[in-house]
């Protein structure tokens, strides 16, 4: 029997939500200044196309043409205070599959590329999260994969994983989130917890 722990990230693994803190810790003091300029156009695209547009379109506006090792580097730089911001609840579950020797993973609609730091910190080896397209090592301001939320973390845990129907029943699937987005994800998994606390969908 494969034991897997997934986990969502912004508002269970952390308190916070890691995308506001990571463009501000980016942009530094001209963050609120650009949210000026891009808060009309955030808010169109979520109400008329969708709010994974909205998302895309923002990272664009913050950090196209922007270079991996710079992204990477900031996303180090913070790591350190996204541990900080790590919920006693989530340490717990952490510690609890580590003893009991169970495959963690970290499934989340943030980049990976900041998520990743802080999972390596906690000892947790995979990350399945929304990637950014770069190209010759510059930010498109595209994903290279579909925003990781609702569905698409069933797809992305199944492929990961290589779970089929048929061998489903192989996989004891333990799922931890805090928003509808993440309710596939739990409706999926054979023991569902929501804001941690056991949730039948």
């Amino acid at each position: 029997m494969n034991r897997l722990v997934l986990l969502d990230f912004d508002g269970t693994v952390i308190r916070s939500d890691s995308l506001w803190v990571f463009l501000r810790a980016f942009a530094g003091p001209w963050f609120y200044f650009r949210m000026i300029v891009a808060a009309p156009v955030i808010a169109f695209l979520a109400c008329v196309r969708s709010r994974s547009e909205a998302k895309r379109w923002l990272l664009s506006f913050f950090l196209r043409g922007e270079s991996l090792e710079r992204i990477s580097g900031c996303a180090r730089q913070l790591a350190p205070r996204l541990l900080a911001d790590v919920s006693p609840q989530a340490r717990r579950v952490i510690a609890e599959a580590v003893a009991a020797g169970c495959e963690m993973a970290i499934v989340t609609a943030s980049p990976s590329v900041w998520v990743t730091p802080v999972a390596d910190a906690l000892t947790i080896p995979v990350v399945i999260g929304t990637e950014l397209l770069f190209d010759n090592g510059l930010y498109t301001g595209r994903f290279a994969t579909p925003n990781c939320v609702g569905r698409e973390k069933v797809r992305r845990v199944v492929d990961h994983y290589g779970i089929t129907h048929e061998n489903r029943h192989c996989f004891h699937i333990t799922a931890y989130g805090d928003s509808a987005a993440d309710a596939p994800l739990l409706r999926f998994s054979n023991e569902p917890y929501l804001n941690f606390t056991p949730s039948r969908n």
